[in-house]
């Protein structure tokens, strides 16, 4: 289900030609732009909301707002409803901006192409329950294979996290208690993400600095080639 609300579309050039395709209409009204107030997702698995949004097709970039993307299932709902361990986790952010994002080609064929993309004051929440038992013979899979296991076709040149934060809550079965770790003012950069077009010369990095309990700085570089075989670990 989809919710919008306060569209709002401006046009500074004509179209040209005979144009039924939604993707030919966004690449030749280079002068296409639009606003909108609200969007709203509801899907089985998952819920978003997006606030603010805007696109200009002459220079290809877009705005949010804000953003909240989270389990269509509430914490324990969710956990009560699981057989073997599963992370529940939710994304909020503050204002996002893209850079050389191909509307056109999202609309011809749902691939989406990104070259910069920036989030400012993201927060990252998850929650392990350590009393569901883990899947047996299940290895935790690396980034790349993350990235491959998504639906739509995906290029991504860079990522940007701006003064994020990341807070990591898990029930211990040992303890019986919550166990909270929180890693503030966190700034990281992901380079080169993508599930296609892949060479052997490819590689998804991360480079990034935070914060732990605002007591320890901590310090992170990786690295990985698309044409590892490494699956998990």
């Amino acid at each position: 289900h989809f919710w919008f609300e306060g569209v709002r579309i401006t046009y500074a050039s004509w179209f040209d030609g005979n144009l039924s395709v939604p993707g030919a209409i966004i690449r030749e009204s280079r002068g296409l732009g639009f606003y909108m107030k609200a969007f709203a997702m509801r899907g089985p698995k998952a819920h978003l909301d997006v606030h603010g949004i805007g696109y200009r097709t002459a220079t290809q970039s877009q705005s949010a707002a804000s953003l909240h993307l989270k389990p269509s299932l509430d914490r324990e709902n969710f956990m009560r409803g699981l057989t073997y361990q599963k992370d529940h986790v939710q994304l909020k952010s503050g204002r996002l901006e893209i850079e050389r994002l191909d509307a056109a080609q999202v609309a011809e064929d749902r691939s989406v192409r990104i070259g910069k993309a920036e989030m400012a004051g993201p927060v990252l929440d998850v929650y392990k329950d350590r009393r569901i038992p883990y899947r047996p013979g299940e290895g935790k899979p690396l980034p790349t294979n993350l990235l491959a296991r998504i639906a739509i076709p995906l290029v991504v040149d860079s990522l940007r996290w701006r003064d994020g934060t990341i807070v990591y809550e898990e029930w211990n079965e040992q303890t019986g208690k919550t166990g909270i770790v929180r890693l503030h003012g966190t700034e990281a950069l992901l380079t080169d993400a993508r599930n296609v077009e892949v060479s052997g010369t490819d590689s998804l990095g991360l480079i990034g600095r935070t914060r732990l309990m605002d007591k320890l700085d901590v310090r992170l570089g990786f690295r990985q080639s698309y044409s590892d075989s490494l699956n998990s670990f």
